[in-house]
């Protein structure tokens, strides 16, 4: 007879068991560089490479400054004393000092007030290159050089003081020395003014002592025995 019509397609079956894994295929083809990743951290420092060679020598470099000077060694030994030179000619002959002393013993003790000279009694001048001047009580140059001043002022004041006794020029615009002694009162203390100087001066100079103390002072005459007695004095000598 004729094929019947299909019929209806029954219910899915439960599924089969898996088959064996397949042969692997071939490897495909390299896929393009990826990008690159960030930088790793630093490694470890490795250990110092062997001293490499000597280099050439590099030109000389400009001369350094000088250094500070070292200390002075010590002495050497004196080393033998030569022969000796021949005499040399004479020399002119030295010229002899003309000296003036002054020597005071006053019969009153005189009262000098601040800023006044000192008086000066019994003068005896020797030589022409000195003079004094009474009046004035001045010494007074007649030769230019060098001359020498010795001077010896006892003095006695009313209260304590200090007495200044000064040589200066008679116009008291150059002093050349100062001399003092402190005097006290109490007693019958006498302060001793002793003073010594040198200086260059010229013909027509004239100098004196002067009392450049605070306050004035009376002179003092000092006795001995058998009617003798001194006062201040002052002795100039010319010694070149």
């Amino acid at each position: 007879g004729l094929t019947g019509s299909t019929g209806t397609v029954g219910p899915t079956g439960a599924t089969g068991p898996t088959g064996p894994r397949g042969v692997t295929g071939s490897t495909g083809a390299v896929g393009p560089t990826g990008a690159t990743g960030p930088t790793g951290p630093r490694g470890l420092t490795g250990s110092t490479g062997a001293v490499g060679p000597t280099g050439a020598t590099g030109p000389t470099g400009p001369r350094g400054l000088t250094g500070s000077t070292g200390a002075i060694g010590p002495t050497g030994e004196t080393g033998p004393t030569g022969p000796r030179g021949a005499t040399g000619p004479t020399g002119p002959a030295a010229e002899t000092p003309e000296s003036a002393l002054y020597n005071e013993s006053p019969a009153t003790c005189e009262i000098v007030e601040t800023s006044n000279v000192i008086p000066m009694f019994n003068v005896r001048t020797i030589g022409q290159d000195l003079q004094f001047d009474a009046a004035r009580n001045a010494v007074c140059i007649m030769k230019s050089g060098t001359y020498l001043f010795n001077w010896h002022v006892p003095a006695r004041a009313a209260y304590d003081m200090h007495v200044i006794v000064t040589l200066e020029s008679e116009d008291g615009t150059t002093v050349y020395a100062h001399s003092g002694a402190i005097y006290y009162s109490a007693g019958d203390n006498v302060a001793l003014v002793n003073g010594t100087t040198a200086a260059n001066l010229m013909e027509g100079d004239c100098v004196v002592l002067r009392n450049r103390s605070n306050n004035a002072f009376q002179l003092v005459t000092l006795r001995g025995s058998c009617t003798a007695s001194h006062s201040n004095t002052m002795t100039v000598t010319r010694v070149l």
